[in-house]
């Protein structure tokens, strides 16, 4: 069934304009986005596909067009203003976030569908002020696997510009093993030494895979830093 040939007062568009997006469902929203549909799937029926694969809107944060593309129905553009849509949602988000690194869960939350398609090493750097308020997220390539590629210099510049106190390193394991390698250990404590001297603690490293995520803070394996 097409759109149209509903009754107007059911129709996502129309019906938002009547009674507001907040009172629209899941599938409502989501149809929104999809627009036209398919001459034999309507917008509605896409968003139940949506919905059927990924469970809730949460789990659709972080996920890149391509995932999106996949579903009949979804062009590029479509996918690119999912992806959109959704990284705004995961950036709302982390700013709400007063005090994440006393999460890890949360920050896993954030980052376990940024990870899913990388095939190296990223280093994350979550800023923050003193009184632990999120500034910023920096992303640099990395392999913390292998050596430091990351520029720790680098990061003081930017932590120095944006007046950063605290920092929450968080880097991925391609290869799905959460567990930090001993040059992971090393390499925080490196990178704690150097930022100290300016002033900056680290306040969390967490490792995420898509499916777990290890606080070197929390876990049995850490630098001295969190001993």
């Amino acid at each position: 069934m097409r759109i149209g040939e509903l009754p107007k007062w059911e129709r996502p568009r129309e019906k938002a304009r009547r009674i507001g997006l907040s009172r629209l469902d899941d599938r409502e929203l989501l149809a929104i986005i999809i627009g036209s549909g398919k001459p034999n799937k309507n917008c509605l029926e896409i968003a139940d596909d949506l919905l059927s694969s990924f469970h809730s809107l949460r789990n659709m944060v972080g996920l890149e067009p391509k995932t999106f593309k996949e579903f009949y129905g979804i062009s590029d553009v479509k996918a690119l203003t999912f992806a959109t849509v959704f990284e705004i949602q995961r950036r709302v988000l982390l700013q709400e976030s007063e005090e994440s690194y006393e999460s890890p869960q949360r920050i896993y939350e954030n980052y376990s569908k940024r990870v899913i398609n990388l095939s190296d090493e990223d280093l994350f750097i979550i800023h923050y002020n003193r009184a632990g308020r999120f500034i910023k997220e920096s992303i640099y390539k990395a392999n913390l696997d292998s050596k430091v590629s990351v520029s720790v210099n680098a990061v003081i510049r930017e932590c120095i510009a944006l007046n950063t106190k605290k920092i929450v390193m968080v880097h991925n394991h391609p290869s799905g093993n959460v567990m930090p390698s001993d040059m992971d250990v090393r390499n925080t404590d490196y990178f704690e030494i150097k930022l100290k001297e300016f002033g900056i603690a680290i306040i969390d490293h967490i490792i995420v895979t898509e499916k777990a995520y290890y606080s070197l803070r929390n876990g049995e394996i850490g630098p001295k830093i969190f001993l």
